[in-house]
Order: structure tokens, then C-alpha cells, then sequence
């Protein structure tokens, strides 16, 4: 009963937090109920674990693909070489800062967001081991 109470609190605490930072937002804020409903769905399907990094193989196979969607945006009138060349010098040197910083870090954690993971949570006859591979799934 205490934890319940405390979660009420907290999420009292959060939408007040949420308001004060979406005053003067166009399109207003989200009803308290509305708030709850969305951080409940969230959380109840958010999933974590230890950051383990990536390989060079992985990295190549990510830079490749973000090289590939920049010259599509390109090749389709969808926007100027200059923007595609900023988005891909942005991803690069993202990702390359992430792997430095958070691989050094032995307490990173990554949180992984899987909404259809979530329906086997009501089955309580399935048994599942799921896992998350980037280029896999």
C-alpha cells in the first residue's frame, strides 16, 4: 500500500515538473490523466540492461546504412549535399563519442523501448526469452 502511495506522489511530482517546463507550449499540456496513462505505458515497456557496446562489424554495417539514406536524400530532391553531409557527420560522431564515453563506463545501462515485447506479459502460458540484436530484429 506504501509503495502505491509513493507512486503517486512521484508521478504528482513529475506531471507538476512536466507543467512548469510546458508553459507556453502551442498545443498545451496533456491532462493529469492523460500524463499518467502515457509514463504508465512507458514504463511498462521499457526494458533495460548493461550497455555491452558494439564491434567495428556493427559500426560499419550503421555507418554504411546512414551513408546510404544520405545519398537517397540526396538522389530524391529531399534536401541540399550539405544537410545530408551534416546528418551523417552528426550520427558519426555520436555514435563514435557514445562508444568512447559510455563503453569506459562500466555502470552505462541501455534502455530499449519494445511495445510488442510487452504481450507476453498477458500469457501466462508462454514461455519466452527475448533478447535485442540491432541489426537482427
Amino acid at each position: 500500500v506504501q509503495d502505491v502511495a509513493d507512486q503517486k506522489v512521484a508521478w504528482d511530482d513529475l506531471y507538476a515538473r512536466y507543467c512548469r517546463a510546458a508553459k507556453g507550449v502551442p498545443a498545451g499540456t496533456a491532462t493529469k490523466e492523460e500524463f499518467v496513462h502515457a509514463m504508465e505505458c512507458v514504463r511498462s515497456r521499457t526494458f533495460s540492461g548493461p550497455y555491452e557496446g558494439s564491434n567495428w562489424e556493427t559500426r560499419v554495417k550503421q555507418y554504411a546504412l546512414v551513408v546510404v539514406l544520405a545519398v537517397g536524400y540526396v538522389a530524391l530532391g529531399l534536401g541540399e549535399v550539405y544537410q545530408a553531409f551534416n546528418g551523417v557527420l552528426g550520427v558519426f560522431l555520436f555514435t563514435l563519442f557514445t562508444d568512447l564515453l559510455v563503453q569506459r563506463n562500466p555502470r552505462s545501462i541501455r534502455y530499449v523501448l519494445c511495445p510488442v515485447l510487452d504481450m507476453f506479459n498477458h500469457r501466462v502460458d508462454v514461455r519466452s526469452e527475448a533478447s535485442y540484436e540491432y541489426f537482427r530484429n
